[in-house]
């Protein structure tokens, strides 16, 4: 005879009391658990919003710095209006950030003095760009500006008509470059004056290079370069030389030019037999600066290259 199945005695079914109780647990438990994960993805949505806010600040900013200090004298910062034409050229990624309900303004201050004060003095080099983005952020019943801000040396350039000296010893000069005909090798480091001329640097070792042609015949060739201070703060007494590493074709000598905040000085010195083409790099070695009291800032006029008209001795 087969043994019936034993039922065990603790087995039984759920209450009515047990399922009201877990019932009432999850109405506890539930709705700060939404509330939580509600408050989570609005925080998450928010700080995709402030990411993408940041960037097209960024955007605009990197526009207004690329017209501050890549050399155009047809762009001013400054002017009425200048807005707009960044706005201008921002208009394929206007689109996108227009979407995502995000519009925003730029203002441009100053000038500021080095205590950060505005005086309206040309004198005075010192700009604030702000760029601020409104957006609605979650839930919020107004807009949320979110503003950046980048603050800019602007020069103020000078007009002062380069003026070149002839070789001391009457050679013609053969060939003429402005300091404008060279180029940077770092954009941001030179500077060209509003006349479209000359070109500056406020920083010492930044290479700027040059080209000449001086034709298949090799002679004795003489260069000179033409330099003034840049800067409304002035030399120290004690500044006397700018100091210029001229390399020809590789080949370096050391020029000392007279500094003056007022005047062009021109130098002349022998580059030795020379024929073809010239590639030409200039280093300034001998920065000076102190806050508020001097700043020397080599200005390059121009190049000039003249040929020894002296016919060779010697020979057959």
């Amino acid at each position: 005879m087969r043994p019936g199945r034993r039922v065990s005695a603790t087995r039984r079914g759920t209450t009515l009391v047990e399922l009201i109780a877990a019932i009432v647990l999850l109405g506890i438990a539930v709705p700060p658990l939404v509330a939580t994960l509600s408050t989570a993805l609005e925080n998450q949505s928010e700080r995709v919003d402030r990411e993408h806010a940041l960037r097209l600040a960024e955007a605009v900013l990197e526009t207004v710095l690329a017209d501050a200090y890549g050399g155009s004298t047809s762009i001013d910062i400054s002017a009425d209006g200048y807005a707009d034409t960044v706005g201008d050229r921002l208009t394929s990624i206007d689109a996108f950030y227009a979407s995502l309900g995000m519009d925003w303004e730029l203002a441009v201050e100053g000038p500021f003095d080095e205590a950060g004060v505005v005086t309206g003095t040309d004198a005075d080099h010192f700009w604030r760009a702000t760029t601020t983005v409104r957006y609605r952020a979650g839930r919020a019943d107004e807009d949320t500006n979110f503003a950046v801000s980048t603050l800019l040396t602007v020069f103020e350039t000078i007009n002062d008509p380069v003026v070149f000296q002839p070789h001391p010893f009457g050679w013609s000069t053969a060939h003429q470059q402005y300091g404008v005909d060279g180029v940077p090798r770092d954009p941001y480091r030179w500077r060209t004056t509003d006349d479209d001329v000359s070109v500056y640097s406020p920083w010492s070792n930044k290479p700027i290079d040059f080209e000449q042609d001086l034709g298949p015949d090799a002679a004795p060739w003489s260069m000179a370069l033409t330099v003034k201070n840049f800067d409304d703060d002035g030399l120290p007494s004690w500044y006397t030389n700018f100091q210029v590493d001229v390399y020809i074709n590789g080949v370096k000598q050391r020029v000392n030019l007279p500094a003056s905040d007022t005047e062009w000085h021109t130098v002349w010195f022998d580059i030795g037999e020379q024929s073809g083409e010239l590639d030409i790099e200039l280093r300034w070695r001998n920065d000076a600066y102190r806050k508020g009291q001097y700043d020397a800032n080599i200005q390059i006029g121009g190049l000039q290259f003249a040929q020894d008209p002296t016919p060779p001795t010697g020979g057959p």
